[in-house]
Order: structure tokens, then sequence, then C-alpha cells
């Protein structure tokens, strides 16, 4: 008799390997919510570069817990993670915090994490509703 694992498709992966690109992103947004507490915002002069961190941040974070708890219907929330990731690597710029290093330098690389692995969930799932037989949730 097969088991479940080798009855599934082998172009597609394990629920529990689906989950690593919101489970990720879930990481990156705490570590740019908290950065504001630990890296040189203050030094930006700016009040808003503290803010986007812990906004954008959280939302990351809620948008990603959402798309594992309740993936069917939700992908669009990977395609904002993604916008978000976007924003992440305009706002030092274009709110002139870019003079704090760090805090410009943990925006760019959550920015371009998030923008990879919010995109990579975001192909998976627009896939998976391509072809719902190889469908395995």
């Amino acid at each position: 008799m097969q088991t479940r694992t080798q009855r599934r498709s082998p172009q597609r992966p394990p629920p529990e390997a689906e989950r690593v690109p919101n489970i990720s992103v879930v990481i990156a947004g705490g570590w740019l919510a908290v950065t504001p507490l630990l890296l040189d915002h203050h030094t930006a002069g700016v009040a808003f570069a503290a803010w986007n961190d812990v906004l954008v941040g959280g939302t990351l974070a809620i948008f990603a817990t959402i798309r594992i708890l309740r993936p069917r219907g939700t992908s669009a929330l990977s395609l904002v993670n993604v916008l978000l990731g976007l924003w992440l690597l305009a706002a030092p710029f274009v709110s002139g915090y870019h003079a704090a290093t760090l805090a410009t330098l943990s925006a760019l690389i959550v920015g371009l994490v998030v923008i990879m692995l919010a995109g990579v969930d975001w192909l998976a799932a627009r896939e998976a509703q391509r072809h719902p037989d190889q469908r395995t949730r």
C-alpha cells in the first residue's frame, strides 16, 4: 500500500515546504518591527523611519501569518507583501533616512528577502490554482 507521500506528485513540494516562505517573511517582518529599538533609526532625525519599520514589519508578519493559517483564497496577501518589500527598497531614499546606515541596510535586506519569498509564495499559489488536480491540501 502506498503512503500519502509516495502518491504525491514529484513536482509538488510537501505542504510543510509550502509554508517556509511565509514563515521566513514572518521572521523578517518581526525583525523589521524591532529594529528601531536595536539599530540607528534615531540618527536619521526622522521619526518616520522608526514608524515605517514598525508598521511595515508588523503588516508583513500579519499577512504572512494569515497565509500560513489560511492558504486558500489569500494569495493576494503575498502580492501585497511583495509591494511592501518594494516600498522597503525605496523608503530610506524617498523618506530621507538613508543617512542611518544600519536602518537603511536592514530595510534593503528585508525588502529583498520579502520580495523573493513572497513572490515565490504568490507564484506557487497561482500555479496551484491553475492546476488544482495536483493540489495536496
